[in-house]
């Protein structure tokens, strides 16, 4: 997975390229646990794959942050966040 940030003011963005599993989570879960900013913006355009482990780094950044958004999940990703009701809490903008 790679992972790019950029930030804006007060909001910080992570690009996610590829797939965001058990093997991956552990460097997202260092970078999110750098956040200092109040909102962060997720792109997905080019993520592939979620697991579990992924999941429960969006929780994890959710929790620490005012503002969390997601943008752009393909379907699949969508329809996992929509199962597991990380929409019903999370913004997320298709």
């Amino acid at each position: 997975m790679e992972i790019t940030k950029s930030l804006d003011n007060e909001t910080l963005t992570f690009t996610l390229v590829g797939r965001l599993d058990t093997t991956t989570a552990p460097e997202f879960d260092r970078e999110i646990k750098r956040v200092e900013v109040p909102n962060v913006v997720l792109d997905f355009s080019n993520l592939d794959y979620i697991s579990s482990s992924g999941l429960r780094c969006i929780l994890t950044l959710y929790k620490s942050t005012k503002s969390l958004v997601i943008m752009h999940p393909n379907d699949t990703i969508y329809e996992v966040l929509d199962m597991t009701g990380f929409i019903d809490f999370i913004d997320c903008v298709r």
